[in-house]
């Protein structure tokens, strides 16, 4: 069957009347407050998508969007991707795992920040999601980033005794290998460094002390991704630089402001600052190196304006101990008020505040819930097309579009409807434009998830190989695919020219040395075996490794063999054809909870 591509979909909404009217009313400099009421589920970024796909594209430096809280600014940041791509679309997280006053810091959250503050330093045009959590976190002001940041381009002269002086100073760490943001390595004329604002470290190679090549990397395989002209490392402002901002102070003028509920907003960062403040007073209190000389008066007055359970918690520990909070900086909740004033502002929640200059009204309704009844799917789907909707299917899979389409045909309703190559987090009807976008997700009451980057960056935080390499021992058998097995005896420093390598020492028997290059960790690995079973060290030059190797090819040709020969002979019988899947059985596979990897998907017919 046909699948569209969601771009296309979501340029047919470009030319919505509703469209039209929200870009109308932007054009009126005076209309300082917009509220764009009636955009029921994923509406909303599907209607900001098509701004930007537009002939005549919504003409904005930056869009900030502000949802309600993490989750819901997730599932809005994945629908912009799914139309827009992550080039275009940026997401800005609290950097604390948690809540803020627990004070523990997420490394990959923080790379996501530093990367949105860096590039809206460089570019332009770009949409940023994010939530009041993250909004109420002051940022580094621009000139400090700029100062504190280095770039390097293909071509520029590098002296690495200086570069490594720089990365150290700006509180880089020197290892042997990097696997996550902060870390540096040199290695003869190669260097490698994390920086905060990337997603992959980079490998910049120096051919004498120009720059000749800068590449992305692979942290678990080490093997180059993307080739790269200029770069910005940039170091970690973990506790501040003495000159924090607010996030809005990096926004370029003239741009948007969207919030899903602006008061919520200002709410929220209002009760963060409240906590912080209450754990400050807490932290002071305890702190005090005499609580009976401590002043009773400035105390009652601090009591008196922070009464919480928190606050008496904190008084209730004992003195002089340490508390595991954090005193941030946030942004206060009068600078919200005023800053955001500085900006044009888009209302698209249900909520409006009192200060809206002009509304523009859609009429969308939600997917209704079906709970995997299909006589309810087919009822509601025959009734839109009756009465001259179009029906969209969206879904990231082909094949639960192929599903859906033989579960219609086979309980001889034969709907006719569009699948579209994306799925979107919640399906909407539009009744102006009279179009059906529904999700296969909400039809099969599947879970949906989001995924962020962060979560691309904390994965690959420590590759498998190096996580191996870091637990092992001296004297942890190894083997190596050339070598055979052996005994791994750390990692050491080899002379390179006039500078120094690392790499891994493995001894073999009659104490024979194999250096090994951590760019060929692929060919490592730990020795597994029964519990208490020692390995015969392999010794080197003999041929008894690569003897054993083909030994081991050879019986596997033999099994490979034997299972041709079964499978030639099942083919030959006669064999028994059940029945075709009936629509029941399509609907079980459909409703599965979780989605297909890809290797899931290669490996089912």
């Amino acid at each position: 069957m046909q699948i569209m591509e969601i771009q296309d979909l979501v340029k047919r909404f470009a030319g919505h009347s509703g469209v039209s009217a929200m870009r109308h009313v932007w054009n009126d400099e005076a209309a300082r407050t917009i509220h764009l009421k009636g955009l029921a589920a994923s509406a909303a970024p599907m209607l900001f998508s098509a701004l930007a796909l537009a002939d005549e594209p919504w003409r904005v430096p930056v869009a900030l969007f502000v949802l309600n809280d993490l989750e819901e600014a997730g599932y809005f940041y994945h629908d912009l991707t799914q139309v827009l791509g992550e080039g275009r679309v940026l997401f800005l997280p609290s950097s604390y795992k948690r809540a803020i006053k627990y004070g523990q810091k997420d490394s990959a959250n923080e790379v996501l920040r530093t990367e949105v503050l860096t590039r809206l330093s460089e570019a332009s045009k770009l949409y940023i999601v994010t939530y009041p959590d993250a909004l109420a976190e002051l940022v580094v002001s621009r000139d400090t980033l700029d100062d504190r940041s280095v770039r390097l381009a293909v071509g520029d002269t590098v002296e690495i005794p200086q570069m490594e002086a720089t990365l150290a100073g700006e509180g880089f760490e020197r290892v042997d290998y990097v696997y996550e943001p902060g870390q540096f390595a040199v290695r003869g004329s190669i260097i490698d460094v994390f920086s905060y604002a990337s997603e992959y470290p980079y490998r910049i190679d120096l051919f004498g002390d120009e720059i000749d090549s800068i590449r992305t990397f692979e942290i678990e395989s080490q093997l180059s991704r993307d080739k790269v002209q200029q770069v910005s490392i940039v170091p970690n402002f973990e506790g501040g630089a003495g000159d924090e901002v607010s996030f809005f102070d990096f926004l370029p003028k003239g741009s948007a402001l969207a919030f899903q509920d602006y008061f919520w907003a200002h709410e929220r960062i209002e009760q963060l600052t409240i906590d912080n403040s209450q754990l400050t007073i807490g932290s002071a209190m305890i702190n005090q190196p005499d609580g009976n000389n401590y002043n009773a008066a400035h105390q009652d007055s601090l009591l008196a304006r922070h009464s919480s359970s928190t606050l008496d918690s904190a008084l209730a520990a004992p003195r002089n101990c340490e508390l595991s909070i954090v005193n941030c900086q946030l942004l206060d909740p009068a600078d919200f008020l005023r800053k955001t004033t500085d900006f044009r502002r888009i209302e698209f929640g249900a909520k409006a505040s009192s200060a809206v200059h002009a509304t523009v009204t859609f009429d969308t309704s939600p997917q209704p819930l079906f709970h995997k009844n299909f006589e309810l799917v087919e009822q509601s789907l025959t009734d839109l097309i009756e009465r001259g909707y179009q029906v969209y299917i969206l879904t990231d899979s082909a094949k639960q579009a192929e599903r859906l389409k033989t579960i219609f045909e086979e309980r001889g309703s034969n709907i006719p409807f569009t699948a579209v190559d994306k799925t979107i987090h919640g399906g909407f009807i539009d009744n102006t434009m009279r179009v059906a976008c529904f999700t296969d997700h909400q039809i099969f009451d599947r879970f949906h998830k989001y995924n962020l980057r962060s979560d691309k960056a904390r994965s690959g935080k420590m590759a498998i190989s190096l996580k191996e390499l870091s637990q092992f021992e001296p004297g942890d058998y190894v083997v190596h695919i050339d070598h055979g097995v052996g005994r791994f005896a750390g990692l050491v420093r080899m002379p390179n020219g006039n500078s120094t390598q690392e790499v891994i020492k493995l001894v073999y028997s009659n104490d024979d040395v194999v250096f090994v290059s951590i760019h060929s960790l692929h060919k490592i690995s730990k020795y597994k075996s029964k519990e208490g079973e020692a390995p015969r060290i392999n010794k080197l030059g003999t041929g008894a490794w690569e003897k054993l190797k083909e030994r081991t090819k050879t019986k596997i040709k033999d099994i490979a063999r034997d299972l041709i020969k079964l499978y030639s002979q099942r083919a030959q019988e006669k064999g028994f054809a059940y029945s075709p899947d009936s629509f029941m059985q399509h609907e079980l596979e459909a409703s599965f909870l979780y989605e297909d990897t890809p290797d899931q998907l290669k490996a089912t017919v």
